[in-house]
């Protein structure tokens, strides 16, 4: 971590997006993501019958790598997003733990759940922490985020256009986040990942929103444009963060990211910026080297 440094923000709506890039010439990785097994026919999943839980078949000669808030689009059975953090190894069938992101809708045993990697997003902020921190709360909490982030997103509004139609009221996460998605398309299409990025920090009304670090940035290159939809589409109708303030916390971002505390907190001065945070999910290899973290504002 003593090798990161940051770059200058971008902004869409009023979210701020701040790259996290890696000094030195990163290693070579000893696995894929999700994204990439996809793409090369080397993944399957399925539908275990159990709404906790989805099959994952890895065909591949490599792990590979779900991280913790990936949603997945099924048509035919529920969508599911992962709650975890797992590399799966190479030739192996394993369950996932994941919740259910679409309210009232039939489960199907051993249904595909898609073969698209373009159904493979990551999850709005609210919904993934419903999703990693009240598994003990269970599955209505999930449900409950989903609808509230539905009627979040229908009062919000990009360059005067409004993120949703006052009328959805589809309960299934990727129909709706999809939606809003499309209205900034355009401004997400502009923020392209620098050659050495690996994470990503979001700022949001003076405070830091998350932290997403990866060891590899080939593999943070797999998750950036759905890293950076997943926090607009919720936060571009929020109350904009004046520019000093953006530039008052870049220090103390990177700061934070070098100790590694299970706390994220942000203070300048008398607290005129503050966030606190909670390590949603972290994943390190056999020789303890970090592979993914996330911290998100709770």
């Amino acid at each position: 971590m003593d090798a990161l440094e940051l770059a200058e923000a971008h902004q869409i709506g009023n979210a701020h997006f701040i790259p996290i890039l890696l000094r030195e010439k990163e290693d070579t990785r000893n696995y894929i993501t999700a994204h990439e097994a996809i793409k090369k026919g080397l993944l399957d999943l399925l539908d275990s019958g159990d709404i906790n839980a989805v099959i994952v078949f890895n065909k591949a000669n490599l792990p590979v790598l779900f991280i913790a808030g990936m949603d997945v689009h099924a048509e035919g059975t529920q969508s599911r997003i992962i709650i975890e953090s797992h590399l799966v190894p190479p030739k192996t069938q394993m369950k996932l733990p994941c919740r259910c992101t679409h309210d009232i809708h039939p489960i199907r045993q051993y249904h595909c759940m898609m073969t698209d990697v373009e159904h493979y997003k990551v999850a709005a902020p609210g919904v993934r922490g419903a999703s990693l921190i009240m598994s003990a709360a269970g599955q209505d909490s999930v449900w409950s985020k989903v609808r509230a982030y539905r009627e979040k997103l229908k009062q919000g509004k990009h360059r005067g256009k409004s993120l949703l139609n006052a009328e959805e009221t589809s309960s299934r996460l990727s129909d709706v986040q999809g939606k809003a998605v499309e209205v900034i398309r355009e401004d997400i299409a502009r923020v392209t990942p620098h050659k050495q990025q690996v994470g990503l920090a979001v700022i949001s009304e003076g405070e830091v929103q998350a932290v997403e670090v990866f060891d590899s940035p080939e593999t943070y290159r797999a998750f950036h444009r759905h890293l950076i939809e997943r926090f607009a589409s919720e936060i571009a109708a929020l109350k904009p963060t004046p520019p000093k303030k953006v530039m008052s916390v870049r220090d103390t971002i990177l700061r934070e990211l070098h100790r590694l505390s299970a706390k994220l907190e942000i203070q300048e001065g008398k607290g005129t910026a503050q966030a606190k945070g909670k390590i949603l999910g972290t994943l390190q290899d056999k020789d303890e080297k970090l592979i993914h973290l996330c911290l998100e504002q709770l």
